[in-house]
C-alpha cells in the first residue's frame, strides 16, 4: 500500500521580503541545500541558511524569512539574470542556467556562483541565440547543452530550426563533444534521465544507450534521437 503524505506549512501574514533592487521580474525560486535563490530578468539573488551562532552558543539553522538577501552578481546594468525558467536546470552539481541578456552560462553551487562558458565564449557571442535548454546526463556524469538558433532551413521554426548541442563533462570540468542530436527538454528520476523533442516527435521519450553512445527511444531501440533536421 502506497501513502501520500501532503505536507504543508502555514506562513503568517508578515512572513514574506521584498527584493527592492529593480531587476525585472521573479523568473525562477529554486531551493538547493541551505540556499533560497531567487532568479529575476536582471539578477541571482540568495537566502543563506547556514546554521549561526546564537547567544546560547548553539548552532541553528536559521528561518529564510529571519534573513536578508545578497545579490549574487552585483552589477548596475544587471548580469546574470534569467529571462525563463527553461533556460535553467538544477543539476547534481549545482543550479545552472543561460544569462541571455550577456550571453554566459553560470553555474550555482556551495553558496558561489561561476561562469561555466568560459571556455566557448567566443562561441556564444557569435551566435544569434533564440533560447537555451539543458540536459543532464547521469551515466555520463556530463551537462548537455542545446542551443536553439534565430536560422531555419525553410521558414518553419517549429520543425526546422538550426541548433548547437555540446556536452560539458563534470569529471573533467570542460566541454568534451559537439552531437548531432537536439532536445527541448530534459525528464530526470534519482539515477536515469531521458531527452525529449517536441519539433520532431511530441509521442516519444529517449534515453541514453552507453554501448551505442547513442539515444533510443524507449519503445523501439531502432528509433532514435537524430538526425533532427533533414537537409536536401
Amino acid at each position: 500500500m502506497k501513502v501520500l503524505l501532503m505536507v504543508s506549512r502555514i506562513f503568517d501574514v508578515e512572513q514574506y521580503k521584498i527584493i527592492t533592487e529593480n531587476k525585472g521580474s521573479i523568473t525562477n525560486i529554486v531551493g538547493i541545500g541551505l540556499y533560497m535563490l531567487i532568479h529575476t530578468q536582471y539578477s541571482l539573488f540568495v537566502f543563506d541558511r547556514t546554521p549561526k551562532l546564537t547567544q546560547k552558543s548553539q548552532l541553528e539553522v536559521p528561518d529564510v524569512f529571519d534573513i536578508d538577501y545578497q545579490e549574487v552578481l552585483p552589477s548596475n546594468e544587471g548580469f546574470g539574470g534569467l529571462a525563463r525558467k527553461e533556460e535553467s536546470i538544477l543539476s547534481k552539481h549545482g543550479y545552472i542556467w543561460f544569462d541571455s541578456v550577456n550571453k554566459v552560462i553560470f553555474k550555482f553551487e556551495n553558496g558561489k556562483a561561476e561562469i561555466l562558458s568560459t571556455n566557448i565564449n567566443n562561441l556564444i557571442k557569435s551566435l544569434d541565440i533564440d533560447y537555451v535548454v539543458f540536459g543532464e546526463d547521469l551515466k555520463t556524469n556530463r551537462l548537455l547543452i542545446c542551443i536553439w538558433l534565430n536560422q531555419t532551413i525553410d521558414g518553419n521554426p517549429h520543425k526546422n530550426q538550426y541548433y548547437i548541442t555540446l556536452s560539458y563533462n563534470f569529471n573533467l570540468n570542460d566541454y568534451i563533444s559537439l552531437h548531432d542530436y537536439a532536445f527541448t527538454a530534459n525528464y530526470r528520476t534519482y539515477n536515469n534521465s531521458y531527452f525529449f523533442n517536441e519539433k520532431v516527435d511530441r509521442a516519444r521519450l529517449y534515453e541514453f544507450d552507453e554501448s551505442e553512445t547513442d539515444y533510443k527511444n524507449l519503445a523501439s531501440v531502432n528509433n532514435v534521437l537524430y538526425p533532427t533536421i533533414y537537409t536536401k
